[in-house]
């Protein structure tokens, strides 16, 4: 599956400028109504594929019990800047890096 996420700001540009207005306010009702998540402000991911990486990504846990950043990448089939984005989409830090190795954040 590899995870490739277009910077907002490069999706922007291939607008005319009197287009742009319409394009964030299509990007903001996909947001709003669920169909994109953000991941920071710049990035974004169909709620599909978000769902779906969470889903491998308890699967994992299931059978291995811990998950390294690096496994999680290598799963993602990104960076490491793309997959440690996504794991703070979900958990707060602390809690992102207890998920990732395993363990309870308590």
């Amino acid at each position: 599956m590899g995870l490739e996420v277009e910077n907002l700001d490069d999706v922007y540009v291939q607008f005319e400028r009197n287009e742009l207005a319409d394009c964030k306010q299509v990007l903001e009702s996909l947001v709003s109504g669920g169909e994109l998540v953000m991941l920071t402000p710049q990035l974004c991911i169909e709620r599909r594929i978000y769902e779906d990486i969470w889903e491998k990504t308890k699967q994992h846990f299931a059978e291995h019990g811990e998950l390294t950043l690096a496994e999680f990448r290598d799963m993602l089939g990104t960076s490491r800047k793309y997959a440690n984005t996504t794991t703070k989409t979900r958990f707060s830090k602390r809690t992102a890096m207890c998920a990732i190795r395993g363990r309870s954040s308590e």
